[in-house]
């Protein structure tokens, strides 16, 4: 059995996280290496994880909200990471990568805190 990421890609709009993608249209590749980097998941490499795992943020959109409760506790680990922290993630793995970039370019501010991404995994 494999285990599969779910993310959430919010922005910081007038101090409010909107949903920018939800979790079905943002990143769904499996790659265990990735899943080490991002939430220390699945880490059979002792590859040094971006930050503990934080949770979901108290003010993440009612998008993240809805679909983690769908899930229940078969979601683990969730964590959220700003564009600032993914950059350090790059060169892990292709799709990755160009979906950092993408995030780049709807960023739209100099605060690459503005965006962020929540997430878990499953099993």
């Amino acid at each position: 059995m494999g285990c599969d990421i779910h993310m959430v890609v919010e922005k910081k709009e007038n101090s409010k996280w909107r949903c920018l993608l939800n979790p079905n249209e943002s990143f769904r590749d499996r790659n265990y290496n990735l899943f080490a980097k991002l939430g220390n998941v699945r880490n059979y490499h002792e590859i040094i994880p971006l930050s503990d795992n934080r949770k979901a943020p108290s003010d993440s959109c009612k998008e993240w909200k809805k679909y983690a409760k769908s899930w229940g506790s078969d979601l683990h680990s969730t964590s959220h990471l700003y564009l600032s922290e993914l950059e350090l993630s790059l060169d892990i793995y292709e799709n990755w990568d160009k979906f950092v970039k993408t995030l780049e370019e709807h960023s739209n501010s100099p605060n690459k805190d503005d965006i962020r991404i929540i997430f878990a995994f499953d099993n």
